[in-house]
């Protein structure tokens, strides 16, 4: 068995980099929610506002793991229930955002780039995933496995992959009107 402490060290650098990566992309995301912002306002949008929420949840979460790992002299068991808590907490959130979801019966970005059921599967179904993921990490952690430690990286980079695809499209393709607010102009 690899010793904790020296799998920790291997991925300082990483889990460095995905703290500014992450903190970098979270003002993205504060742009790119600003530009859009009246239209997230609108009860009709909630899609739009449940997206956001969730992006803005994965990457503090994927930040939160990051300062975890940059924590010195971090103990196994403290890194271990320290992250099975962001695990749980993304789990919960991520099903929060699901029936969410579910409940806003216009949905008026069907057929837009955010179709419904992509929207789901992209943001809180792969959220799900990557944090019942972690969890199942902490566990192994919290067992004496320096493996958990080295595939955490798996959820981390799932989760900052999709939430900057969602950022990417909150930019290019967030500016929607209802059918009848487009007029001669479009």
């Amino acid at each position: 068995m690899q010793d904790f402490s020296g799998a920790i060290e291997q991925w300082g650098t990483f889990y460095f980099t995905v703290a500014a990566v992450s903190g970098t992309l979270l003002g993205l995301l504060f742009v790119a929610v600003s530009l859009n912002v009246d239209t997230m306002r609108r009860a009709k949008f909630s899609d739009l506002r449940i997206m956001g929420y969730q992006t803005h949840f994965n990457y503090l979460m994927v930040l939160l793991v990051a300062l975890i790992f940059l924590i010195p002299v971090q103990t196994q068991t403290g890194m271990g229930m320290m992250v099975l808590l962001v695990g749980v907490a993304g789990v919960t959130v991520s099903i929060r955002q699901i029936q969410s979801a579910e409940r806003n019966p216009e949905h008026p970005i069907l057929g837009a780039y955010f179709y419904k059921p992509i929207f789901m599967l992209q943001i809180s179904a792969v959220g799900f995933v990557c944090f019942a993921g972690m969890m199942i990490l902490a566990i192994l952690v919290l067992a004496g496995q320096a493996l958990g430690v080295s595939l955490l990286f798996i959820p981390v980079a799932a989760l900052i992959f999709s939430a900057t695809e969602t950022t990417w499209n909150f930019l290019t393709h967030g500016n929607y009107h209802a059918p009848e607010e487009h007029g001669a102009n479009n």
